[in-house]
Formats: structure tokens, sequence, C-alpha cells
């Protein structure tokens, strides 16, 4: 009789165990499917701006993670259409979202920014540049530009010069660079006399000064856009865009100097 007792009794306490145990899981699981996480793609230029309104966003949405992953915007175009696991892509020009549209890739886009081009110099440096054709003189022997075909910033660096008919004059004196901070980054540590970099990019720094700002009308505008990619996670990539265009996030780029696109450009 004891011993029907005792086995009784150990499979009850095998049955709470399993039960407690089944409890755990389901909690867990629970707790997993309240998580959010999505991966943002980003323009070069954006990584000062964004890192700071990605923590503020994330201090507001405890349960909301966002990775971002920074390079040239033709490169993550490239990776997108390859099959890349990204949500949200926040490219530094209208043709690389485009490309993807084409694709039939982007559920959702919309215009996010605007900036401005300009030529930067080392700033302890004293520097004779203050216009595009000092760029011809000897004293430039390096000149740091993004890789055209797959950095915004320097396809409209090119565009500047081709249309004022100096790029083949200066095309000896190019140093191309994989995005637009790697360009900074060269004219920051005097690797290059001058870099093609966009006017956000020179303001982030210590180490540089824009010797002058580039005609808007020698390029093409120069338009941020944001695509929301097409995968399970669009919800979650609309609420993160939603928060990159209220009045507080707008302000922080603003405090960047980025320009905010006017309801008729959009």
């Amino acid at each position: 009789m004891m011993v029907k007792k005792m086995g009784i009794l150990m499979m009850a306490a095998l049955l709470l165990v399993a039960a407690g145990c089944s409890g755990k899981s389901q909690g867990g699981a629970q707790n997993q499917a309240e998580e959010k996480k999505i991966t943002v793609s980003a323009a070069a230029s954006l990584q000062p701006v964004l890192d700071e309104i990605v923590s503020e966003f994330e201090k507001k949405h405890k349960d909301f993670h966002v990775t971002v992953n920074y390079g040239g915007s033709g490169a993550l175009a490239q990776q997108i259409s390859q099959g890349a696991p990204v949500d949200l892509f926040l490219s530094a020009s209208t043709d690389n979202v485009d490309q993807l549209k084409k694709k039939n890739l982007v559920s959702k886009d919309d215009l996010l920014l605007e900036n401005e081009l300009v030529v930067a110099v080392p700033k302890g440096e004293s520097s004779s540049i203050s216009d595009m054709k000092d760029l011809k003189g000897d004293r430039v022997k390096k000149i740091a530009i993004g890789t055209p075909d797959a950095v915004p910033a320097g396809q409209y660096a090119k565009q500047t010069l081709e249309f004022l008919k100096l790029w083949n004059d200066l095309k000896s004196k190019m140093v191309y660079t994989k995005d637009v901070r790697q360009a900074l980054s060269y004219v920051e540590t005097g690797s290059v006399d001058a870099a093609f970099v966009y006017k956000t990019d020179a303001l982030s720094s210590q180490k540089v000064k824009i010797a002058f700002v580039v005609n808007k009308k020698w390029h093409d505008p120069i338009v941020y856009e944001m695509a929301v990619i097409k995968n399970h996670q669009e919800k979650e990539a609309e609420e993160f865009a939603s928060f990159l265009q209220d009045k507080h996030s707008q302000s922080v780029f603003k405090k960047y100097g980025y320009f905010i696109p006017s309801k008729e450009h959009s």
C-alpha cells in the first residue's frame, strides 16, 4: 500500500514538473513573439544622426530592436536585390530605390531628407580652395570621392565636374572610396587635400572645414528616400519609418544639417 502511494505521489510530482516546464516554454515563446526586430540598411552618411535616433527609439520601445547596416547606397541596394534580409532601406539616392521597385521588392516608399554637396578640406591647414576651379591647381594632389557607380555622393560629384567640364582634368587626382564616410575619413587624416562629401558629413567632423558648397544646379537633387522592403516584417518597418518622420526625429535631422522635403515634393 505504501509503495502504491509513493508511486502515485511520484507520478503527481512528475506531472507538476512537466506542467511547469510547459508553462515556461509557452511563456518564453510568448515573450519571444512580443519582441520586435528589424534590420535597416542605410546610407553611410546617415550614421551619426541615425545612431542617435535609433537609440531614442529603442528607449521608448523597450520590446523593439533595430539593427543598422551602413554602406554605399548602390552596394546596399544590390545586396537587397540579391536577397539580403533587410526590412527598411534608407538611400541617399532615389535611383537605388527605383531599381528595387522595378524588381517588385518595395511595398512602400517616401522621401525622407535633403542634403547638400560640399568640398571639405583639412581644418588645420590653410587652404587656397574656394571654388571648383581651384581643384585644378598644383597644390591639390589628391581628391577623395565616393565611387560614382556605387556611392550617390560620388555620382553627384561626377555630375558636377562633368557639367563644368572638369572631370577629365581631375580624373588623375581622384581617390575612390567605398562610401562618403570613408571620403570624409581621408580628408580628416590628411590623406587627401580635399573631398566631395555631404554638408552633414563635414558638419559632423571637428577635423575638416567646408571650402565651399557645390551649386545645386550642377547635379541631381540630393534626396534621401526610404523604402519598406517586402517581407514578413513590413508592419514593424513601417512603425520605425513613421518614427523617422515625426516632429521630434525631424528636429534631430535638422540639428545635423539636413533639410526636410516640402510636402509638394513628397
